[in-house]
């Protein structure tokens, strides 16, 4: 099959997705700006093209770090994101 560069990098990033919901996370956590742009946006994007079906948060590496010494959500800047997911939200919020 011949796939135009759109269509094999929103492929592949299905691809990604699929594995990191097989291994059970609650999010991915990158270190560049591209590869946030990459796995947050591109999740909009791609589920315009097919159904990917997955609503994975990505999170820079200091915004982890962030929630790990007890910063919450809003002060990390999680809420300018564009994936968004509850049930992380309450893992992170202590509600589950």
């Amino acid at each position: 099959m011949n796939y135009g560069p759109s269509e094999a990098s929103y492929n592949l990033l299905s691809d990604k997705f699929k594995s990191m919901k097989r291994g059970g996370v609650d999010c991915s956590t990158v270190i560049c700006p591209q590869c946030f742009y990459q796995f947050d946006m591109g999740q909009v994007m791609a589920s315009r093209k097919t159904p990917l079906g997955f609503n994975m948060p990505v999170l820079f590496y200091l915004q982890l770090l962030g929630l790990a010494m007890g910063y919450n959500l809003e002060e990390v800047q999680y809420t300018m994101h564009r994936i968004k997911d509850k049930n992380f939200e309450d893992k992170i919020r202590g509600r589950l």
